[in-house]
């Protein structure tokens, strides 16, 4: 093959068993906490006639260099390949990639828990799907839910696997993110493995971007630099938005215990206020199954006012920063 159509000097490039020769053309991809995350990605080869049906459910990994000549890697699972179209020089394929946790989707049960910890439940779920399944759990994770209290009785009914895993994530107040493993930490050789956690400030539960921690912050681009148009060394952040809304200060959460003959409540209230808001409250008449006591109501009550800060305040932008992943977070300088 011609040097050109090689991926040598390339800055997007493909790896695995069943896509050598293959040259990234253009991909979009999503990725989001708690749930699959998808790329499509399309390639160039100098054969239309190439058999599809072993790439499916093989390896693949899109790696990008990055502005200071470093890789970074997406891994995943080939869920998807078509051929598109030929034009007598070049041929192309869409393969789509995905995680081990998108297949939950495809599966769906109808079961009950009764007096098993979430944890529990989704270790459960999870190994169903081993050997082609790779977790771990962060720290704080168990101390996070046993504040909150284990469940009475879980059921899953007419639903999917993915649909249960989620709607047990938001109930405990659990995030699941992905990262890229290698060698003893990646038993399955999927390359890569969902991590769950409670506490996001925790770096080892969500870390930090590899640049801003090397360089201490991704910078804040600005077009003109002393009547003079900048150039970057580094990657970038070219627009920065916050999005903030005034709503309830403090969450009440009250449940009834009919055996007890008692009433449990907690309250919780936002550490930064607006100054001069009048003060509103959100009421969550809670079940008693969901909060067995004191401990549990106020956990209870802590989730709520947190995704009801997350709603208040909102950052959203555009960048050009290689190898961001939902779960990581920057430092960002220098904005005007």
């Amino acid at each position: 093959m011609h040097t050109l159509c090689t991926d040598t000097t390339r800055l997007y490039r493909l790896q695995g068993p069943a896509v050598g020769g293959l040259l990234v053309e253009r991909f979009i991809g999503h990725e989001a906490l708690n749930q699959p995350y998808e790329w499509r990605v399309q390639v160039l080869a100098t054969d239309a006639g190439l058999a599809l049906q072993p790439w499916l459910d093989t390896r693949v990994d899109l790696l990008t260099v990055g502005a200071d000549g470093r890789l970074s890697r997406v891994s995943g699972l080939i869920a998807q390949a078509r051929a598109l179209a030929s034009d007598g020089g070049f041929a192309r394929y869409e393969l789509l990639m995905v995680p081990w946790l998108w297949r939950l989707r495809l599966g769906g049960r109808q079961r009950a828990w009764q007096g098993k910890s979430i944890r529990q439940i989704l270790d459960g779920v999870f190994t169903a799907y081993q050997p082609r399944a790779a977790w771990r759990w962060a720290s704080g994770v168990d101390e996070h839910l046993e504040a909150l209290g284990h469940p009475a009785y879980l059921s899953q009914g007419r639903e999917s696997d993915l649909d249960f895993v989620q709607r047990l994530l938001a109930r405990a107040g659990l995030g699941l993110r992905f990262e890229e493993v290698d060698g003893d930490d990646d038993p399955t050789g999927l390359g890569h493995r969902a991590v769950l956690f409670a506490h996001s400030p925790d770096d080892a539960a969500c870390p930090q971007h590899p640049d801003s921690e090397r360089f201490g912050a991704i910078r804040y681009h600005r077009a003109v630099v002393f009547g003079q148009r900048g150039q970057e060394a580094r990657d970038t952040v070219q627009t920065c938005t916050v999005q903030a809304r005034h709503g309830a200060s403090r969450t009440t959460t009250l449940a009834w215990h009919p055996s007890a003959k008692r009433a449990v409540a907690a309250q919780v209230s936002s550490p930064q206020g607006q100054a001069g808001a009048a003060p509103a409250e959100d009421y969550d008449p809670a079940v008693a199954a969901d909060t067995p006591d004191t401990t549990s109501a106020a956990a209870r009550a802590r989730l709520l006012r947190e995704a009801a800060e997350g709603l208040a305040l909102r950052h959203s932008g555009r960048a050009t920063v290689r190898g961001t992943r939902a779960g990581q977070w920057w430092r960002l300088a220098e904005l005007p």
